[in-house]
Protein backbone atom coordinates (compact mmCIF):
# COMPACT_ATOMS: atom_id res chain seq x y z
CA UNK A 1 0.00 0.00 0.00
CA UNK A 2 1.26 3.46 -0.89
CA UNK A 3 2.32 5.68 1.97
CA UNK A 4 1.01 9.21 2.11
CA UNK A 5 3.50 11.34 4.02
CA UNK A 6 3.35 14.65 2.13
CA UNK A 7 -0.02 16.22 1.24
CA UNK A 8 -0.34 19.34 -0.89
CA UNK A 9 -3.46 21.47 -0.61
CA UNK A 10 -3.54 24.27 -3.20
CA UNK A 11 -5.75 26.91 -1.58
CA UNK A 12 -7.62 29.69 -3.37
CA UNK A 13 -9.19 31.39 -0.33
CA UNK A 14 -12.69 30.90 -1.74
CA UNK A 15 -15.65 30.21 0.57
CA UNK A 16 -15.48 26.56 -0.58
CA UNK A 17 -12.18 26.16 1.26
CA UNK A 18 -14.04 25.89 4.57
CA UNK A 19 -15.87 22.78 3.32
CA UNK A 20 -12.65 21.12 2.13
CA UNK A 21 -10.68 21.70 5.33
CA UNK A 22 -12.18 18.79 7.34
CA UNK A 23 -11.20 16.33 4.59
CA UNK A 24 -7.67 17.66 4.45
CA UNK A 25 -7.26 17.50 8.22
CA UNK A 26 -8.66 13.97 8.32
CA UNK A 27 -6.15 12.81 5.70
CA UNK A 28 -3.25 14.49 7.47
CA UNK A 29 -4.16 12.93 10.81
CA UNK A 30 -5.01 9.46 9.48
CA UNK A 31 -1.74 9.18 7.60
CA UNK A 32 0.48 11.14 9.97
CA UNK A 33 1.37 13.30 6.97
CA UNK A 34 2.86 16.76 6.62
CA UNK A 35 0.58 19.36 5.08
CA UNK A 36 1.82 21.78 2.44
CA UNK A 37 -0.33 24.78 1.54
CA UNK A 38 0.18 26.60 -1.73
CA UNK A 39 -1.60 29.66 -3.05
CA UNK A 40 -0.77 30.89 -6.52
CA UNK A 41 -1.75 34.41 -7.47
CA UNK A 42 -1.90 35.73 -11.02
CA UNK A 43 1.37 36.96 -12.51
CA UNK A 44 0.48 40.44 -13.72
CA UNK A 45 3.77 40.73 -15.62
CA UNK A 46 2.04 38.79 -18.41
CA UNK A 47 -0.45 41.65 -18.76
CA UNK A 48 1.91 44.55 -18.12
CA UNK A 49 2.43 46.04 -21.58
CA UNK A 50 2.77 49.79 -21.14
CA UNK A 51 1.36 49.87 -17.60
CA UNK A 52 3.32 49.53 -14.38
CA UNK A 53 1.44 46.76 -12.60
CA UNK A 54 4.09 46.10 -9.96
CA UNK A 55 2.20 47.95 -7.18
CA UNK A 56 -0.91 45.88 -7.93
CA UNK A 57 1.18 42.67 -8.00
CA UNK A 58 2.68 43.55 -4.61
CA UNK A 59 -0.82 44.20 -3.29
CA UNK A 60 -2.06 40.81 -4.58
CA UNK A 61 0.88 39.01 -3.00
CA UNK A 62 0.62 40.79 0.36
CA UNK A 63 -3.14 40.20 0.49
CA UNK A 64 -2.66 36.52 -0.28
CA UNK A 65 0.09 36.24 2.34
CA UNK A 66 -2.22 37.81 4.95
CA UNK A 67 -4.92 35.25 4.13
CA UNK A 68 -2.37 32.41 4.25
CA UNK A 69 -1.13 33.61 7.65
CA UNK A 70 -4.72 33.75 8.94
CA UNK A 71 -5.34 30.18 7.77
CA UNK A 72 -2.11 28.92 9.35
CA UNK A 73 -2.71 30.76 12.62
CA UNK A 74 -6.44 29.96 12.71
CA UNK A 75 -7.86 26.54 11.85
CA UNK A 76 -4.42 25.04 11.15
CA UNK A 77 -2.65 26.44 14.22
CA UNK A 78 -0.57 23.82 15.99
CA UNK A 79 -0.46 21.45 13.02
CA UNK A 80 3.00 19.92 13.14
CA UNK A 81 5.17 20.27 10.06
CA UNK A 82 2.87 22.72 8.28
CA UNK A 83 4.45 24.45 5.29
CA UNK A 84 2.83 27.40 3.51
CA UNK A 85 3.86 29.26 0.39
CA UNK A 86 2.38 32.09 -1.67
CA UNK A 87 3.66 32.09 -5.24
CA UNK A 88 3.01 33.98 -8.44
CA UNK A 89 2.25 32.37 -11.81
CA UNK A 90 0.02 29.73 -13.38
CA UNK A 91 -1.76 27.71 -10.66
CA UNK A 92 -1.46 24.36 -12.43
CA UNK A 93 2.20 24.80 -13.38
CA UNK A 94 3.21 26.04 -9.94
CA UNK A 95 1.29 23.23 -8.22
CA UNK A 96 2.91 20.54 -10.34
CA UNK A 97 6.32 22.14 -9.84
CA UNK A 98 5.82 22.29 -6.08
CA UNK A 99 4.64 18.68 -5.96
CA UNK A 100 7.74 17.51 -7.76
CA UNK A 101 10.16 19.68 -5.76
CA UNK A 102 8.74 18.56 -2.39
CA UNK A 103 8.10 14.84 -3.05
CA UNK A 104 4.34 15.26 -2.59
CA UNK A 105 2.39 11.99 -2.32
CA UNK A 106 -1.15 13.37 -2.69
CA UNK A 107 -2.73 16.60 -3.90
CA UNK A 108 -6.13 17.53 -2.45
CA UNK A 109 -8.05 20.08 -4.48
CA UNK A 110 -11.56 21.45 -4.40
CA UNK A 111 -13.83 21.58 -7.41
CA UNK A 112 -16.00 24.60 -8.09
CA UNK A 113 -18.34 23.17 -10.69
CA UNK A 114 -18.07 26.02 -13.20
CA UNK A 115 -19.93 25.24 -16.40
CA UNK A 116 -20.34 26.71 -19.83
CA UNK A 117 -18.56 29.89 -20.82
CA UNK A 118 -17.02 30.47 -17.38
CA UNK A 119 -15.43 27.00 -17.50
CA UNK A 120 -14.27 27.51 -21.10
CA UNK A 121 -12.61 30.82 -20.24
CA UNK A 122 -11.22 30.02 -16.82
CA UNK A 123 -10.63 26.33 -17.36
CA UNK A 124 -10.43 24.12 -14.35
CA UNK A 125 -7.36 23.89 -12.16
CA UNK A 126 -8.67 20.63 -10.68
CA UNK A 127 -9.32 19.15 -14.11
CA UNK A 128 -5.87 20.08 -15.39
CA UNK A 129 -4.20 18.74 -12.27
CA UNK A 130 -6.07 15.44 -12.68
CA UNK A 131 -4.85 15.15 -16.26
CA UNK A 132 -1.25 16.16 -15.70
CA UNK A 133 -0.23 15.25 -12.17
CA UNK A 134 2.29 12.46 -11.71
CA UNK A 135 0.88 11.89 -8.18
CA UNK A 136 -2.69 11.05 -7.14
CA UNK A 137 -5.13 13.96 -6.96
CA UNK A 138 -8.13 13.79 -4.65
CA UNK A 139 -10.94 16.15 -5.63
CA UNK A 140 -13.48 17.33 -3.09
CA UNK A 141 -16.76 18.84 -4.22
CA UNK A 142 -17.33 21.51 -1.55
CA UNK A 143 -21.03 21.76 -2.35
CA UNK A 144 -21.59 18.09 -1.62
CA UNK A 145 -19.31 18.27 1.41
CA UNK A 146 -21.42 21.14 2.75
CA UNK A 147 -24.63 19.19 2.26
CA UNK A 148 -23.16 16.29 4.26
CA UNK A 149 -22.01 18.62 7.02
CA UNK A 150 -18.32 18.15 6.09
CA UNK A 151 -18.35 14.50 7.18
Amino acid sequence: MAQIKQILWPVDFSPAQEQILPYVLCLVREHGARLHLLHVTMDLEQCAGIYDLEPLQVSFLSGAQAKMDALCQGPLAGLEGLTALVACGDPVEKTLEYAQDHAIDLIVVGTHGHKGLKHAILGSVAENLLRRSPVPVLTVNPHRAASRGGQ
